[in-house]
């Protein structure tokens, strides 16, 4: 389970809007075979077709990311706020 606990706008250097979410979740099996303890922060991107999908009011809820794979890259498609 992914948490929102944060995220941030800005304007690339070529202009393009963009986002990026701050997310806690749960160490993966692997991570915790490599020492991690407890639970770890991730920053996601979001692209310029997802930037307005973020309210203040989301801190706090459980996100769902939905991902395409194209040309072997992972492209994020959807934001799901529960």
């Amino acid at each position: 389970m992914m948490k929102l606990v944060g995220y941030r706008r800005g304007t690339s250097k070529k202009g393009s809007v963009y986002c990026m979410m701050n997310v806690l979740t749960d160490s993966s099996e692997i991570d915790r075979s490599n020492g991690q303890i407890g639970q770890k922060t991730e920053e996601i991107f979001l692209p310029s077709n997802l930037v307005d999908m973020l309210k203040p009011s989301d801190i706090g809820h459980e996100v769902i990311c939905d991902y395409s794979v194209s040309g072997g890259r992972a492209f994020l498609d959807n934001v799901t706020i529960k």
